[in-house]
């Protein structure tokens, strides 16, 4: 999962910030009641807050 602050026009295109875990790795994303995905499951998706990405 990933956020960004930059307008849809930034130059050099958005800056995605990462949700890390403890170590800096990426966090895995896991839903109680689900199995965990496996090492190349990846759930894609977007969604806009307030015109932001």
């Amino acid at each position: 999962m990933a956020w960004t602050f930059d307008s849809p026009d930034e130059p050099k295109g958005p800056l995605l910030n990462w949700a890390t875990g403890p170590l800096g790795w990426y966090a895995r994303l896991h839903v109680d009641g689900l199995p965990e995905l496996g090492t190349f499951e990846a759930p894609t998706g977007a969604f806009s807050y307030a015109g932001r990405l």
